[in-house]
């Protein structure tokens, strides 16, 4: 069988006699009708345009199998990967195959102690960090001329293809996934991320920009995150340049650039909303509060990797521009709140109702109001005190969720919540008023009770969205996580693990220990030298040096 689907081809071959086939949903006036015909040794195969293909199969005594390659590039590349990868063998044999990587991938990581349950929900957690993005690219090396696996031209004209030289992958899902699943493929996967970056780059490169999925402008935090943690087989100044044309192309719709309503923020320092009376939460407007917060952190990723490569100026001026979030801060409510063009507050204000795309983007003011991983201090310094800042915290976990239905959110403590990525640095706030022991008892109920939930005990807190929720409850049962992914370093909590033990992409193995059975740290180690402040860097992770937390 050999055909077309959406933006894939396939070829196919089936080992029962196909009795019919019905389309639905088809365009009768369409070009290529399917037809079917007998292939080698009683195969069946069809050739066409398929939409919504109803297959009925002869009466058979053997277990219905089929076989399935894909391409994004041609039919024939389709049948070229099919020949390559699986036609001469059995399901047992890919069965068997495939169960050996997946084993070879997930020992990747080792852990030591913990419950049963622990241990399936991790490595169930981990395997999710693995399965996308996808390869695009044939096994002869070939790809749809666009970069990334994307055709350039519409149409069911033939593409044209070419070959580049590695493996390629669409696009992350990079909103969702730049917190938590993309730095898992850092330490674990360098080699993926590698080809991932380089296939942003050849997109970038026929477009003029990096890929910015979803929402937010975070190709530039992946990247520079990735480049400092020691990936860096690509042209970074080629990923440089498309940094800064994302960054600095004044779109206002974008259109014509990869952030909306830049022009905007260029000018006035955030992205304005629009005033509309009686907003719901499925109005859809700028999500300036959001975007500018958003805008910042990118401009700051920027700037780290324009460090790197000693452009001064560059990094000055976005190191500016990453104190954007302080544009949106309404010292009044103690929340980002959403501004309007001239200057004034979007009035009337409930911090806890959430919106899909209006002021903030899938949060409400308490869930997206503390992102400013790159200036939490700063943001500390905007209340009163670093007390009124704790008492804010403390609220943000306590106070009632309204009970607002919306498919996005969901699994809160108090108005944090667990289920949706705008809040997924939150329970880490208090390690900046020296509070860690606050932090830690928040992770603990988090990791304990808001995953492996429901009566069969799987179920998580809300979406994963391609690995994100998954990789964030790996990173803290591990004990290290990301607080600014577009940083070399890690915060340090209590892992639920005795011990764990990474294989990194270097070939070395970095051991993570807890020591005593304790609910919080009492000092950490690393290389047997007392660590300085919570954060664990990359440099130490890549020597191998053993974490060890002592508890208490």
């Amino acid at each position: 069988m050999v055909g077309k689907q959406g933006g894939l081809y396939f070829y196919a071959v089936i080992n029962h006699k196909i009795k019919s086939i019905d389309i639905n949903n088809r365009n009768p006036n369409q070009p290529g009708v399917p037809r079917s015909g007998q292939g080698a040794g009683g195969q069946r195969k069809i050739t066409g345009n398929i939409d919504v293909p109803v297959i009925s199969f002869e009466p058979s005594d053997k277990p219905l199998e089929i076989k399935i390659a894909l391409s994004r590039v041609s039919a024939e590349g389709a049948k070229r990967n099919y020949d390559t990868e699986i036609a001469n063998k059995t399901f047992d044999q890919v069965y068997k195959e495939a169960d050996a990587i997946w084993e070879k991938t997930l020992n990747k990581v080792k852990v030591t102690g913990g419950t049963d349950k622990q241990k399936t929900m991790f490595y169930s957690c981990l395997y999710r960090q693995f399965c996308v993005p996808s390869v695009t690219s044939d096994a002869d090396g070939k790809i749809a001329l666009g970069g990334g696996g994307r055709r350039q031209n519409a149409g069911d004209a033939a593409p044209r293809d070419t070959v580049v030289g590695f493996e390629t992958y669409a696009s992350p899902a990079i909103w969702d996934v730049f917190r938590t699943q993309l730095v898992v493929m850092d330490l674990l996967q360098p080699d993926v991320s590698n080809n991932i970056i380089k296939s942003m780059i050849l997109s970038g490169e026929r477009s003029g920009f990096l890929p910015t999925s979803f929402h937010g402008d975070f190709a530039s935090s992946y990247i520079a995150g990735a480049y400092a943690r020691g990936v860096r087989d690509y042209d970074v100044q080629k990923a440089y340049r498309l940094m800064l044309n994302n960054a600095n192309t004044a779109t206002s719709d974008g259109i014509r650039g990869p952030r909306p309503h830049n022009a905007q923020y260029l000018k006035l320092g955030y992205v304005p909303e629009v005033n509309i009376p009686n907003a719901t939460t499925e109005t859809v407007s700028t999500a300036g509060a959001t975007k500018t917060l958003e805008f910042a952190y990118s401009d700051y990723s920027v700037a780290k990797l324009a460090k790197v490569l000693g452009d001064n100026q560059t990094f000055n001026t976005m190191m500016k521009r990453s104190q954007n979030y302080k544009q949106v801060f309404d010292a009044k409510t103690g929340f980002m709140r959403g501004r309007l063009a001239d200057g004034s507050w979007v009035t009337p204000f409930n911090p806890s109702y959430p919106y899909y795309e209006y002021m903030y983007r899938e949060a409400n003011a308490w869930q997206a109001s503390f992102f400013v991983p790159q200036d939490t201090k700063g943001l500390i310094a905007l209340y009163k005190s670093p007390k009124a800042f704790e008492l804010k915290v403390d609220s943000l976990f306590s106070e009632k969720w309204g009970g607002y239905a919306k498919d996005n959110l969901s699994v809160f403590m108090g108005q944090f919540c667990m289920g949706n990525q705008p809040g997924f640095t939150s329970p880490y706030l208090y390690y900046f008023i020296n509070k860690p022991e606050k932090s830690q008892a928040i992770l603990t109920k988090l990791l304990s009770d808001y995953f492996g939930m429901g009566p069969e005990g799987l179920a998580l807190a809300g979406m994963d969205d391609y690995g994100s929720l998954t990789g964030w409850y790996v990173l803290n049962a591990m004990g290290i996580y990301p607080y600014s992914p577009a940083d070399p370093e890690y915060i340090v909590s209590v892992p639920i693990f005795d011990k764990v033990e990474m294989q990194l992409g270097n070939g070395k193995t970095f051991t993570i220990n807890k020591k005593g059975s304790g609910k919080n740290i009492s000092k950490i180690n690393i290389g047997g030298q007392p660590l300085k402040g919570w954060f664990v860097n990359q440099d130490d992770i890549s020597k191998g040096k053993a974490l060890d937390i002592y508890t208490k």
